[in-house]
């Protein structure tokens, strides 16, 4: 999964889109994906969506910008990541959120891709009881239609 998650975020940034994630987090898949998104990008942003208060992540890396929104309920922010920044929706191999975000794209006519395993994929124990999510969402945006 993380070998994908990084060629994903490679073919991305090749492509120029801007892509938009929600965590650094170890056990989810974003950090996976900014990894090869900036191993490709020389102009491409990273941009990091964070519910109100959450704390800066990436520290240090390239190409990063940071948003935090009005909630601090993280699937409140989801939405409204997806309603106002994204053009299109990816999710990969979630429950709750992931599952959230790919409704929310798919309702709001933005191109949804929805990548899934048919076992559950393994996540750390702290993030399955306090979220009950394996992988938050992310999207991509275009910036050659800008």
């Amino acid at each position: 999964m993380r070998a994908a998650a990084r060629e994903l975020g490679r073919r991305l940034a090749a492509a120029g889109h801007t892509l938009l994630v929600g965590t650094d987090d170890k056990d989810d898949v974003d950090p996976f994906v900014v990894e090869g998104f900036l191993s490709e990008a020389k102009t491409s942003q990273v941009e990091v969506h964070l519910m109100k208060g959450a704390q800066k992540s990436y520290q240090g890396q390239p190409n990063v910008m940071h948003s935090w929104h009005r909630y601090n309920d993280w699937d409140v922010t989801v939405l409204e990541v997806v309603r106002y920044n994204a053009d299109a929706v990816i999710v990969i191999a979630g429950l709750k959120g992931v599952v959230q975000a790919g409704i929310a794209g798919w309702m709001l006519g933005r191109p949804t891709i929805p990548f899934g395993r048919r076992r559950r994929p393994r996540i750390g124990r702290r993030r399955r009881r306090r979220y009950g999510i394996t992988a938050p969402n992310w999207a991509a945006r275009s910036t050659a239609s800008k």
